[in-house]
């Protein structure tokens, strides 16, 4: 029986999760999946003793490989990993999270439905998620739909990804964030989908790590401060990333975008110029109208209460909206800024702040 079902790679990145990589594995080993057609591989800091974990948890019938890498980096290790797997299935996924019993049956059934399906994903569940991550990633709770991005767990077919290209291994923790949405939207724009499988989310076992770059707020810190924070982010470390995404993005998704840079500026422009104000109260009106009912269709914010059911879209789309302009306005500071030094000999390279550095343009 075992036989006829396509063998699959588990790949993790490993950064000295301790006790957290331990009940990955131990989930892991409770796969309702044939032990002969599973591969684990580990890639690790050769520092970072795992392989005690692997022996308490791991069932022997799986076979584990551990690649040691010096450097510290989650897109080279997928990468490595990927790279060395041996199976047609990979799964990408990182060392604090748990996954349903079923989730590769689940995973390849959907694969299995449509060759144009290059990945299935899966949203995380953290029981101290900050206000931005539940507006991100709840929508997809309890709902089977297409993205352009890649979640916390994912299967790849590995023939598309060698096709497409891996992970940019510029990007990613601890160097950036949207490192899974660069790599989502280069999958999409050459035609291949993207299914999120809301039914069985991961859980994460504990928050991301203390200076890892995904860390872009704090919930402890209260909705100002959350979003004091988010907007530092952006006008920092984080437009970059951004950036690149917007360079692969599909054309569905470079249209949204660009309505986001249009809107505000078009509300205001009708509002003062044409001095006709129900002109830009009708175009707010039609705009949260669209959210609204595009994340009903879609089945967005199910497992919610009614009340975050309709909030929730219209909150991320404004944490679109100001990432969206946050981004642009750094980029086109930086812009500016080159073009000044070579317009300006006596301005050397090295009084010009690294644009990926911290809060560079709210402390200049």
């Amino acid at each position: 029986m075992s036989l006829k079902r396509p063998g699959v790679s588990i790949v993790i990145r490993t950064y000295f999760a301790g006790e957290a990589l331990y009940h990955t594995l131990l989930s892991l080993s409770k796969l309702n999946y044939p032990k002969d057609r599973m591969e684990i591989i580990i890639v690790k800091d050769p520092k970072d003793n795992v392989e005690e974990y692997v022996g308490k948890a791991l069932n022997k019938r799986i076979k584990v490989r551990i690649i040691s890498l010096e450097v510290n980096s989650a897109t080279k290790a997928w990468n490595t990993g990927i790279t060395i797997s041996k199976n047609p299935i990979v799964v990408v996924m990182p060392d604090d999270v748990e996954v349903h019993p079923n989730i590769i049956n689940y995973a390849l059934e959907i694969l299995e439905t449509n060759k144009k399906v290059a990945a299935v994903t899966y949203p995380p569940i953290t029981s101290k998620a900050s206000i931005i991550d539940e507006i991100h990633g709840l929508r997809y709770v309890g709902t089977v739909t297409t993205a352009n991005t890649i979640l916390v767990v994912t299967f790849f077919r590995k023939n598309v990804l060698l096709e497409v290209g891996l992970y940019r291994e510029d990007m990613g923790p601890p160097l950036s964030i949207h490192e899974d949405w660069e790599l989502g939207s280069r999958l999409v724009r050459r035609g291949y989908l993207i299914i999120v499988d809301g039914r069985v989310p991961v859980k994460h076992l504990k928050p991301s790590r203390r200076g890892d770059s995904r860390e872009c707020v704090d919930s402890s810190k209260g909705i100002l401060g959350i979003a004091i924070s988010y907007m530092r982010s952006y006008l920092g470390k984080h437009y970059w990333s951004f950036i690149q995404v917007f360079k692969v993005s599909p054309l569905n998704q470079l249209l949204e975008y660009i309505c986001y840079l249009v809107l505000p500026p078009l509300v205001v422009v009708t509002g003062f110029l044409i001095q006709c104000y129900l002109v830009p109260v009708l175009i707010v009106v039609t705009t949260v109208v669209y959210v609204e009912l595009n994340a009903l269709i879609r089945g967005y914010y199910k497992s919610l209460s009614l009340g975050r059911r309709l909030a929730y879209p219209l909150m991320l789309t404004l944490v679109r909206l100001v990432r969206t302009w946050l981004s642009f306005m750094a980029f086109t500071y930086w812009k500016l800024r080159r073009s000044n030094q070579k317009r300006s000999p006596a301005l050397t390279p090295n009084k010009v702040r690294n644009p990926n550095s911290r809060l560079w343009l709210l402390t200049s």
